[in-house]
């Protein structure tokens, strides 16, 4: 069933996101500290079964714990209606970094692992962008004592 999961979504995000949520006609459900133990197959059916393991068993990030991150789950979003959302997101000025699409592969991950995966992948991107714009700055300052000479 097409819908969006939020979880630890500030109070203005979130009074902002569901005009937005309701004019795609896209059903919006608000997971807690309790789900991340639920794997995504359970939350996305709503079935009711025995956690996988424990918050204990977590996967986490000393620098940024699972209650500091705001993050969306969407599921059996189109193309269509993804590209709509986010550019509805952006224009609205809703700056969310942590976001998934359900998928095939993911479907069995524990909630709380698929965040602190997330979050690994951001920080892996983040660091090669900072290479390279570093790289690009070394690039221009040479080049621009060569001229000099």
């Amino acid at each position: 069933m097409k819908k969006c999961y939020i979880y630890n979504l500030n109070e203005d995000k979130n009074q902002r996101l569901q005009p937005i949520l309701k004019a795609l006609g896209i059903p919006c459900a608000v997971l807690t500290d309790a789900d991340l133990t639920r794997t995504i197959e359970d939350i996305i059916t709503d079935a009711l079964a025995e956690p996988p393991c424990t918050v204990d068993d977590l996967i986490t990030d000393e620098d940024i714990p699972h209650s500091e991150m705001e993050f969306m789950l969407m599921n059996e979003l189109t193309d269509t209606e993804l590209d709509a959302f986010l550019a509805a997101m952006r224009e609205a000025g809703i700056s969310l970094p942590y976001k998934a699409i359900v998928t095939p592969s993911n479907r069995d991950f524990i909630l709380g692992n698929l965040l602190s995966h997330i979050l690994k992948e951001r920080e892996a991107v983040l660091r090669q962008m900072s290479k390279k714009t570093n790289i690009n700055k070394n690039k221009r300052s040479k080049g621009k004592r060569k001229k000099r000479k």
